[in-house]
């Protein structure tokens, strides 16, 4: 499934944004996010070869697996200098009965 293409024309870009599989689902036997491909490093030294040296990069990923996705991209050559974080309030942990926990 990796592709190797490197003939990809050089056409410089201000940025990148990437929604890609984020790996989480790969526990429960979901074969959607089996690729790993958010975690190739050759993919994201791709992203970076036709950025614009100042553009940046906007990749989403999992709580579980963003580590790995950072990793990823700094092994690129990217420099990491900001994550924003999606909290949602309205999430309820999973093991709480909302009944028995008021």
């Amino acid at each position: 499934m990796k592709q190797t293409d490197h003939r990809t024309p050089y056409v410089p870009c201000r940025c990148a944004t990437h929604a890609h599989p984020y790996g989480a689902a790969a526990r429960q036997g979901t074969p959607f996010d089996r690729s790993g491909i958010a975690f190739d490093v050759d993919l994201w030294r791709r992203v970076f070869r036709v950025l614009k040296p100042g553009a940046y990069c906007l990749a989403f990923g999992a709580t579980r697996t963003v580590h790995r996705l950072a990793c990823a991209i700094e092994d690129a050559g990217f420099e990491i200098r900001r994550q924003i974080d999606w909290i949602r309030a309205d999430a309820m942990p999973h093991g709480t009965d909302a009944a028995v926990a008021a």
